[in-house]
């Protein structure tokens, strides 16, 4: 249905304090949010209709909070060769580490790491004295980590581990927002009904940018998503047919954006911001039938994104609306846009 601008709230008037009526559902900045060990298993939905974002898998939760800079650097350790960011290959023969002083204790890291021309042998990362999982496999994966009782980020390798290690170690700061990695976290809802025209309002932060990685999706592949393409910082919207790319959205800088699927009326757009919309007359005829954050509905092409807030809602925004969100966020994020 298409929500007329008669019925926007009266906080348009005095100060835009609270998001349009009729969503399909809320995720809210900091509300609704559970968290544990620096993960998040649910992201609550607060419209009242039950559709919540979530995540059973410990191993596939999004973060809970935003990620700092990579300090893992400049380390060191007998049989280890590399320097700066790495990688680092260790030559089969010794378990001694390779290891950085480098964190903060008691505080929470995503460990990112990328094992590759390992033929035998495994290699643990750790957190001063908190071991993470041993890692046997040439492969991109991700851990988190309290750091306990000394400083060191560290790779301790079994005696005959023979192969390179690339890693990054990122501060995690419980800020209210949710983040992705690039790597294997996300959160989806159960499927529900959500047909065309929808609009999905999104704030959010492109951490890094790697092509046909996803900032959201619909319940299927492709049901309705917006990703990263052609080049950075460049977005498209897809729901069967490629709609217009925008470059608005700068790396590492939150904006609000709001993406319209309507092929039915040819209203197409994505909105970064109050810029001018990318439009075209169609992005495909595809209907979301639920919503999925930081990767597409299925599939492996997870983003690294870190979101304050998504609200998807089963109608088209007319201009008025698309103002008046902007306006909302502004007020409600004045300390991250």
């Amino acid at each position: 249905m298409l929500l007329p601008s008669s019925v926007l709230p009266s906080s348009l008037r005095y100060g835009f304090t609270s998001p349009l009526p009729g969503a399909a559902a809320m995720y809210l900045f900091n509300q609704g949010i559970t968290a544990a060990n620096g993960v998040v298993s649910q992201w609550n939905d607060q419209s009242g209709n039950g559709r919540h974002l979530v995540q059973a898998t410990a191993a596939n939760r999004m973060l809970n909070g935003s990620k700092g800079a990579n300090v893992f650097t400049g380390a060191s350790g007998t049989n280890w060769s590399g320097s700066g960011t790495g990688p680092y290959t260790h030559t089969a023969g010794s378990v001694v580490a390779l290891s950085a002083s480098v964190l903060t204790v008691g505080a929470r890291y995503i460990v990112s790491i990328t094992i590759a021309s390992r033929t035998v042998g495994s290699v643990t990362p750790s957190a001063g004295s908190t071991d993470g999982t041993a890692l046997s496999a040439n492969a991109k994966t991700s851990q988190v980590l309290l750091c306990a009782d000394t400083t060191a980020a560290a790779f301790t390798p079994s005696s005959d581990f023979d192969g390179s290690v690339t890693a990054t170690f990122q501060l995690i700061t419980a800020d209210g927002t949710v983040s992705g990695d690039g790597i294997q976290r996300f959160l989806k809802t159960a499927s529900f009904p959500f047909d065309q025209p929808v609009t999905i309002f999104i704030v959010f932060k492109q951490n890094t940018w790697v092509a046909n990685r996803y900032v959201f999706d619909g319940n299927a592949a492709v049901s309705g998503a917006l990703f990263q393409v052609t080049s950075s910082p460049n977005l498209k919207a897809y729901a069967g047919d490629n709609g217009a790319d925008t470059a608005e959205l700068a790396l590492n800088t939150y904006g609000v954006v709001m993406v319209i699927f309507d092929h039915d009326n040819n209203l197409n757009l994505v909105q970064v911001n109050n810029g001018t919309p990318a439009t075209d007359t169609t992005f495909g005829t595809n209907d979301m039938d639920g919503f999925t954050l930081a990767r597409p509905g299925a599939g492996t092409s997870y983003g690294d994104c870190t979101y304050l807030e998504a609200i998807p809602y089963p109608f088209a925004y007319t201009a008025t609306q698309r103002d008046y969100m902007w306006r909302y966020a502004q007020r409600k994020f004045v300390d991250f846009l």
